[in-house]
């Protein structure tokens, strides 16, 4: 009696519309006398031994535009052979998307590390876009072709999903694969780095920090954190008062062109910097931070909630006086990611 195999990922329905060159493959094979080998072939040319026997997977799978027919087979102990196959399709024009396929918009970090914070298991990161599907099913997000931590999904919506990297992450495209198809890619670098967390339960003590022992404020956070660290700020965290100057927050420690420093909210977290009557919500002190020599400021006047985001790009340099003109159209700040003064100064996103 031959094994079973079965096909779950990229799409358990036996065919796929494909945006990306490579692709992972991955199921399970069972068997009365027990598996021994699976491997897979392409109708375009290429094949290879899986990983994993009753769950395998075959992974940068190279594609040919047009169809690609993948047959995986399974072997058991007595000789016996199941197979199972899956029809891609890849676009090698257009774009890299497939029409009907999910879109990104932007992503809220550009880089970000894959170990440390939570679990050890990384940053966490929010992309933006539209047709990711009402709720996750087999759907999931690679970072430089390899999964996302696959119990790491914090949210999940047809316009965002927030997930943390996981410790096979690595630098390349962010994509979303679907049953629809895969989407288009944003770049994403994964670095060293410190990730550290903000609660309402948490203390200020220089050894605190971590996810199981976080701070208690977000201006500890940001006077400790380092350069090209990363803060998550958990859900009921407010900070109304004056910080430094006129700011809530005032951050002196900032972060490099290929090293952003970011203050996050958790994802699915309300947090509060600012008031609607009183100081600036986060003003910047130049230290990699803003360009110019005049800090601008912004002024916090609302909660903000993660499921509002939107995000303002000022992907060159731009002076203090640009910025802080617009302190009335940029009203609440949620996500703050930090560059250098030469490059890439600032980036954030308002809700």
């Amino acid at each position: 009696m031959p094994p079973t195999v079965s096909i779950g990922v990229p799409s358990a329905s036996g065919s796929y519309a494909a945006s990306t060159s490579s692709i992972t493959v991955s199921g399970s094979a069972s068997d009365n006398v027990g598996v021994t080998q699976v491997t897979w072939s392409n109708s375009r040319g290429g094949s290879g031994t899986a990983s994993g026997m009753t769950s395998w997977s075959a992974t940068n799978i190279s594609l040919q535009s047009g169809s690609n027919v993948v047959t995986v087979s399974a072997r058991d102990a007595a000789g016996n052979i199941g197979t199972a196959t899956i029809s891609i399709t890849y676009n090698s024009s257009g774009g890299g998307r497939v029409a009907g396929s999910p879109v990104i918009f932007f992503s809220d970090l550009l880089d970000g590390p894959n170990t440390g914070g939570e679990g050890g298991q990384g940053a966490y990161v929010t992309i933006y876009g539209a047709g990711f599907g009402s709720t996750r099913g087999t759907s999931r997000v690679s970072i430089g072709g390899n999964d996302a931590l696959n119990t790491g999904y914090r949210v999940w919506t047809d316009t965002k999903i927030a997930f943390q990297l996981g410790s096979l992450a690595q630098t390349g495209q962010i994509v979303v694969h679907t049953s629809r198809g895969d989407s288009n890619g944003v770049a994403f670098r994964v670095r060293s780095g410190s990730i550290y967390f903000v609660s309402t339960t948490g203390s200020d003590v220089p050894a605190g920090g971590s996810f199981a022992q976080p701070w208690r404020s977000v201006t500890y956070a940001v006077d400790h954190m380092g350069k090209s660290a990363i803060v998550y700020v958990m859900n009921g965290v407010t900070q109304t008062g004056v910080h430094r100057n006129y700011g809530a927050v005032m951050p002196t420690a900032g972060g490099d062109s290929d090293a952003w420093a970011a203050l996050v909210a958790y994802p699915g977290a309300t947090a509060t910097i600012g008031s609607d009557t009183g100081n600036m919500g986060i003003e910047f002190d130049g230290n990699g931070w803003s360009a110019g020599t005049t800090p601008p400021y912004l002024r916090c006047t609302s909660t903000c909630e993660a499921t509002t985001l939107d995000r303002i790009v000022r992907p060159s340099a731009t002076t203090a006086a640009a910025v802080s003109s617009q302190e009335d159209s940029i009203p609440r700040i949620r996500t703050l990611i930090i560059g250098s003064t030469n490059e890439l100064p600032w980036r954030l996103c308002s809700c």
